[in-house]
């Protein structure tokens, strides 16, 4: 999939412009800020795993992989960065939680991040996902001069939902139980909704 406005994930862009023409300015970047939920802990803390994803997930958009680092945390956890030719995607986990935060910044338009976000919601289980699009390095469109400004949140924030079961936790550390859990669970439940803009 390519980076276009019929991305089933990737938001609609309004031709709102910063100067008087009616054409989008041009960006140096598209960055989601991205976050799972109620994701498989044994994923989320298998250090070799989430790297391998995270690369998966950057050839699946379209990047061309330069390096890459992580490192596992003890007793559990996982941070890293995939740096790309078109930037870099990174990661922070919670397997305690099911969660991890995820930053996805590819320059230029070759690349989708949308692709790898879609790509990771899969490969996590995640039980509920959301990310909020920005427009990063915004230029004028008549003089391709950079606009001094900061980043651009264009389109929707996304929310996607799975009504499932969240997966049970089978490493050899017991994982500590979060005693916000019920009250977490009751809130995603009154603001569920199904693959719409928040």
């Amino acid at each position: 999939m390519n980076a276009t406005s019929n991305s089933p994930l990737w938001p609609e862009e309004t031709s709102t412009s910063l100067t008087a023409s009616p054409t989008i300015p041009n960006r140096l970047g598209r960055h989601l800020l991205a976050e799972f939920y109620d994701c498989n802990p044994n994923v989320l803390n298998n250090n070799a795993l989430v790297e391998q994803l995270m690369k998966e997930a950057a050839v699946a958009c379209g990047a061309t992989i330069v390096s890459s680092c992580f490192h596992h945390f003890s007793p559990y956890g996982v941070s890293g960065v995939v740096v790309i030719a078109e930037s870099h995607l990174t990661i922070h986990t919670w397997p305690e939680h099911g969660y991890a935060a995820v930053d996805l910044y590819t320059c230029g338009e070759a690349c989708d991040p949308a692709v790898a976000f879609a790509y990771l919601n899969t490969a996590f289980s995640s039980g509920h996902a959301t990310y909020v699009p920005f427009s990063r390095g915004l230029k004028c469109a008549q003089t391709d001069e950079l606009l001094k400004l900061p980043p651009q949140a264009f389109g929707e924030p996304m929310v996607f939902t799975k009504k499932e079961d969240k997966p049970s936790i089978t490493t050899s550390a017991a994982l500590p139980e979060n005693p916000h859990a019920p009250v977490a669970a009751a809130v995603m439940d009154v603001l569920s909704v199904e693959s719409t803009p928040l």
